[in-house]
């Protein structure tokens, strides 16, 4: 069992067929929509799902365009649970623990074979631009890079 910091959460599940590593650089142009009431900058954070795992990145304080540098967040890869999703999210909370609010900043969903399409090789690093689906303004992006290791040649 390693302890590297990279591979924490990685189970080694018998039916994985690799395991995907994502880094969360940033977003551009996030903004509130209007039916939320809430103006100025967001309070973002990134909320990356595979499979049934999920990580969460810090969350920036007031930022249009939220730059997080993530560590590597890994998941392993099971056949047919190749979904990668990312929602970016402000949390807010006003009170206490119990009044916290989620305000839907965009998502970006894509799949091993989405990735393939945009050059994603097994064992090499690619970064990518994003447009965010749903987000209140149509310029909003995210900016990440991802590499897949499969654990044979044969996975992919």
């Amino acid at each position: 069992f390693s302890e590297a910091p990279e591979l924490l959460g990685v189970a080694g599940s018998p039916e994985a067929v690799g395991v995907l590593s994502v880094w969360i650089n940033g977003a551009c142009d996030l903004r509130y929509d209007d039916s939320t009431g809430l103006r100025g900058k967001p309070s973002a954070c990134a909320r990356v799902r595979v499979g049934g795992k999920e990580k969460v990145s810090p969350t920036v304080p007031m930022d249009a365009d939220p730059r997080w540098n993530t560590p590597a967040m890994t998941f392993e890869v099971e056949p047919g649970g190749d979904l990668m999703s990312v929602e970016v999210v402000d949390l807010a909370n006003p009170r206490s623990e119990d009044h916290i609010h989620q305000y839907f900043l965009g998502s970006v969903e894509l799949s091993l074979e989405d990735l393939q399409e945009r050059g994603l090789v097994p064992g090499e690093r690619v970064r990518c631009r994003e447009p965010l689906h749903g987000a209140a303004s149509e310029r909003a992006e995210l900016d990440f890079e991802v590499v897949f290791e499969p654990y044979s040649d044969g996975a992919a």
